[in-house]
Parts: structure tokens; sequence; C-alpha cells
């Protein structure tokens, strides 16, 4: 006899973000923040190889900070780190012949990024 699994991924990741700090010389420290969101799917598998599968666009938020700096005039790079949070959910299935749940669970979702990044400015003096 087998349990029963669920499992969950993550399709896609975005955001919508705004960044506020303050340069010294050819470095920005920043902090950042806005609204995120996720394709969060899921599929929860029965001990008897039955397979029901759940998707759904979630609404979050991400903060974090970085530092840039400014190797030339036209050329920068940065280090950032963000923590995502998109709260916690729960489901529930029903199924078979007197509707009773097959399955019910809370899923919190979180996730925590470090970017490396390069930047070009066109039109620099």
């Amino acid at each position: 006899m087998h349990g029963n699994t669920i499992n969950a991924r993550q399709a896609w990741l975005a955001s919508i973000d705004g960044r506020l700090g303050y340069s010294f010389n050819q470095i920005l420290v920043y902090a950042i923040g806005g609204v995120a969101f996720s394709e969060l799917k899921h599929n929860y598998t029965t001990w008897r190889g039955a397979d029901y599968g759940l998707s759904n666009t979630r609404t979050g938020f991400d903060v974090g900070g970085g530092v840039e700096y400014a190797f030339t005039q036209s050329w920068s790079a940065r280090l950032e780190y963000r923590y995502y949070n998109f709260g916690e959910s729960s489901y529930a299935a029903q199924h078979g012949p007197f509707g009773g749940t097959l399955y019910a669970h809370n899923l919190k979702q979180t996730d925590n990024s470090v970017r490396l990044g390069v930047a070009y400015k066109f039109g620099a003096p």
C-alpha cells in the first residue's frame, strides 16, 4: 500500500516593483518592493493511482534590497535579494459517488531569490 502524495510547482513568477535608494559616488543602495504574481500548479495522487490536478494564479507581495555599482557612465552591475509571499490557501476536491471530500490541504507559498544583473544606459553623456 502506497501513501497519498501532493506535488506543487511554480509555473511562473512576475512582479511590479519600485525602488527607493541612496547613492554615493558610483554606488546605489536601495530597497525594493511591490506586488507579485505567480501561477501555482499542484496535483494530488491517491494511493490507488488516481491523479487530480489544480492550477491557480496567486497575488502577493515582494520586498528586498540591493546594491548597484556604475563602473562606467554607461554600464552598471547589481546584486539584489527578494522575498516573495503569496499567503496560504486551502484546497479541497470532492469526488466519488457520495460527494465526499477526497482530499483537503493547506498550501503556503513563499520564495526567495538572489539576482545578479548588468545594465547598459543608452544615451549616457
